[in-house]
Parts: C-alpha cells; structure tokens; sequence
C-alpha cells in the first residue's frame, strides 16, 4: 500500500508528488522587533526585543544576555529565534548604549570591568530584567535567562543574587565566582550547557561549579558536548577547534533543542513528546481507523492516520470543536475549529481555519495511510489552538473532497466518520 504523506505549513500542501502553492494568501505570524531605551541609575542601555505579535496572550518571557562583543547581530538572531518559538525576548544591554566592541582587545576590556566588579554585573544584568518583567505581554511569573559565554556567566550571576526567575541557561559560560557562598540564594533551575575541550572553562572551573551546585542544593544540570570548544554557538566563531574558540553545528543545534525542552519542562510542565489520539466510527457505529497525533518540541503536530474498509475517493478531513460523536449525521461535533476566527479554505483569502487539514485519499481496497505535518494546532493545552483545550475537540471525514474554499465547510458534503481526540500519556 502507498503511503501519501502530506506537509503543509503557511499554505504548503505536498502529497504523493504533487506541490500546492497557497503563498502568499495564508495569514503568516509576524516578527514585532525593536530597540529599548532603558537605564540602570544614570547610565543608558539600549536593549533589543522581539516578540510574535499574532499571538494575543501573555507568554513567558527569556532574557538574552550577549557575548563579550556585547548586542550584535548575533544576539539579535537569537532573540528572533525565541520570539518565533513563542516567547517575548528581550538582550539586555551590560556595556551601555554605543558600546559595542569591535574587536577583541576592546572586547576583553568591557568584560573585565564586569567580571572585576560582580556587583555591577549583577546590577546592569538586573535592569535588564526588569525591563522585560514590565512590558505588558510578559508573564512576569514565568521568566527565564541565557546567555552567551560572557553572557552566560552574568546570567548566572543573575540566579546567585536570587533574582526571582524559573531557569537559567549558560551557553558555553565561565562558571566561576568570587562570592560561590552566594549560591545558596538560587531560586531559578540552572542549565549549562558547555564545551567538553573548553580551554577557557578547565577541569578545575567544572569541578568546582558542580560543588558549589550540590552544596547549595540547586536544580541544577550540566550537559558537555564531546569535540566543542568555547563559543561552539556562533558560526562567526570560525572551525579550527585548536585556536579554542570555534562553531560546532551538532552542538549549536543540540543545545538549543535542550533549552527548548527545559523551557517547556519549567514553563509548562511538558515532556515531549505530547500524543494524542482518535478512533474513528462510522455512521453505524463501526470503528474504520485510528489517528494519531504527535507534538515533539513544539515544533507542528503530525497526524498520522490509518482507515480500512472506507469509501474509496477523495473525502475531506477537518478538525471540528466538539469532542461529541453522535451518529449517525455526527453534527454534535459542530464547526471546524477556528480559535483565530478565520475563513474555511487553504485557498480562501480570509481564511484558514486551524482545523483545516488536507483531503485524505482512500484506496479501491478501502484503505487509506496518510500522514500530515501542522503548524496550525498543538497539543499544549494552555494554548489557544490546543486540540487538547479543556473543552475539547473531535475529526471529523466527509463524503466529498475540500475545495479549500468555500466558507464554511469546502462542500465536503455529509459526514461519514468521526473520532474524539482524546490525550494518550507518554511512557518515558
């Protein structure tokens, strides 16, 4: 039997071969960034921010703090990159306005003042937190801070003066302190995530944070990626591992996905990866398939589906907003689900619903495997778009295919077959 896999994000549908383009008529989140005037006594900061600004809630926010080359274009891709995984992001500026390093001497130099004066550090670092707690669409009770080599020693800091936030994340960061009593002040979860053959973090430095770690009783985890130097983020960094500073592409991507994960886990309390599940009846009662739905990393849901013993052709397939199921016209599973208020239709300028999905192909034998990738749904259920949303929701199969137009049904005619989503839990 084939298997037709279909992958459809902002409008992109393949199936078996064939490319549908619905750009640029899909509604796209967009990037709201910009630079913030702030200021820690009399001293100027300029600070950058980001966030997705389709998403109307408040969401957790991630302080960002920079290398020793301070905010640069660098720092700003990574505030971008938090804003499009759904937070508010915010780099705070440590140096001051119009400082910014142009080489390493000056670098060097900005570092030392904050790294010779903790409480400073502390300070400037501080500012910038406060700052991003106090802009409307953050949820000051779900903050978190990283940072980049020195950034990732201030945010460390940050947790030993006991600022008041849920985790902290060191990439590749000097783990050293003057004041490691002060640990015992922690209140944040602490991730470092650290070069293995770091010349500029030895043996010695590890050794001694793990210490410090265990006698405070912090949350804390280390997690070394085996061939990576300092800065092994930062494609600027070059790819000779011996000059001890050098991008490692594995460990880039690896650790980002770790933080992600540890967002979820101290954000929302997920473990990826999310599940869920249908089974699908017809309209005499009959079970003709199953629909599994999975959500690893927050990165789009894939729904997997299986039917047999179904009518052969082309019949449309939404998600709807009621878990009811009652045959045998199966309306009490109401509308397709819509939590933006959009248009039916991948082809609808006003459109699409969330719950729109791609027409599904059965086989002569009654047969149909098919497989699906959304950015549109999640199965976070503090979501807007949850699937698993405290009210629930249900699929739902036609007797006709979507024309991925008309309002508000795409002519998919009479329903034939209906599932309740229901959550599976995840053995781990």
């Amino acid at each position: 039997m084939k298997r037709v896999i279909a992958i459809y994000r902002w409008g992109l549908i393949l199936i078996t071969g064939f490319v549908l383009l619905f750009l640029p008529k899909l509604a796209q989140a967009e990037i709201h960034a910009e630079t913030i005037e702030y200021k820690d006594g009399e001293v100027i900061l300029e600070g950058y921010l980001a966030y997705d600004d389709s998403i109307k809630e408040k969401r957790p926010g991630v302080l960002v703090v920079h290398e020793w080359t301070g905010i640069n274009d660098y720092i700003k891709q990574r505030v971008n990159q938090l804003a499009e995984e759904g937070y508010i992001a915010f780099a705070a500026d440590i140096y001051g306005k119009s400082i910014r390093p142009q080489n390493k001497e000056e670098a060097a130099k900005q570092a030392g003042i904050y790294r010779a004066d903790r409480k400073l550090m502390r300070r400037r670092v501080q500012a910038g937190l406060a700052c991003l707690k106090k802009n409307p669409i953050t949820d000051p009770s779900r903050i978190a801070a990283i940072g980049y080599c020195f950034g990732g020693g201030v945010v460390l800091e940050l947790a030993r003066s006991g600022a008041d936030v849920e985790g902290v994340v060191s990439f590749h960061g000097n783990l050293d302190t003057p004041n490691p009593e002060d640990a015992g002040m922690i209140k944040a979860k602490v991730l470092v995530l650290h070069g293995a053959d770091d010349p500029h973090v030895p043996m010695r430095q590890v050794k001694d944070f793990e210490r410090e770690m265990d006698r405070a009783n912090v949350d804390w985890r280390m997690v070394s990626y085996k061939g990576a130097v300092h800065s092994f983020t930062n494609p600027a960094s070059g790819n000779d591992p011996s000059t001890g500073a050098a991008y490692n592409k594995e460990a880039d991507m690896n650790s980002w996905k770790e933080m992600i994960a540890f967002f979820n886990k101290i954000f929302h309390d997920y473990n990826w990866p999310l599940e869920a599940m249908a089974n699908i009846t017809d309209t005499s009662g009959k079970e003709v398939g199953k629909v599994l739905f999975r959500e690893n990393e927050g990165r789009g849901v894939t729904i997997d589906l299986k039917l047999h013993s179904f009518l052969p052709g082309r019949h449309a397939f939404h998600i709807h907003e009621f878990p009811v199921c009652d045959a045998p016209d199966f309306k009490s599973a109401g509308g397709h689900f819509n939590p933006y208020g959009k248009q039916h239709g991948f082809l609808n300028e006003k459109g699409h619903h969330a719950g729109d999905l791609p027409n599904i192909i059965v086989e002569e034998n009654g047969n149909c495997q098919m497989s699906f990738t959304t950015t549109q749904i999640t199965l976070r259920k503090d979501k807007e778009n949850s699937i698993l949303r405290k009210f629930g929701t249900s699929l739902v199969i036609h007797e006709l295919p979507d024309d991925y137009f008309t309002d508000p049904a795409g002519g998919g005619g009479k329903r034939l077959a209906c599932g309740t989503i229901k959550e599976v839990e995840v053995k781990r």
